[in-house]
């Protein structure tokens, strides 16, 4: 059996002062809070849940790793 989510992150370059990636998600935790933001989600039968950037990594990272087993199991080719 297979679960499926989808996530919604932003990324930022590589080499962006800390300082700034931890600004840019505490503005995006807020929004999140925000009445409006809650409301469409829960219009479109969304979670809300907001992350530090590192549990963001590793969610990222776990995930990579767990459906590049699966697609190598299923001997996948992407086509061209």
């Amino acid at each position: 059996m297979y679960l499926q989510q989808e996530r919604f992150g932003i990324w930022v370059r590589a080499g962006t002062p800390a300082a700034s990636v931890q600004n840019l998600n505490k503005h995006l935790l807020d929004a999140l809070e925000t009445p409006e933001v809650r409301g469409i989600c829960e219009r479109n039968a969304s979670d809300v849940a907001g992350s530090t950037p590192a549990e963001f990594d590793a969610i990222i990272r776990r995930e990579n790793e767990r459906w590049r087993g699966i697609v190598r199991a299923a001997k996948y080719v992407p086509e061209e």
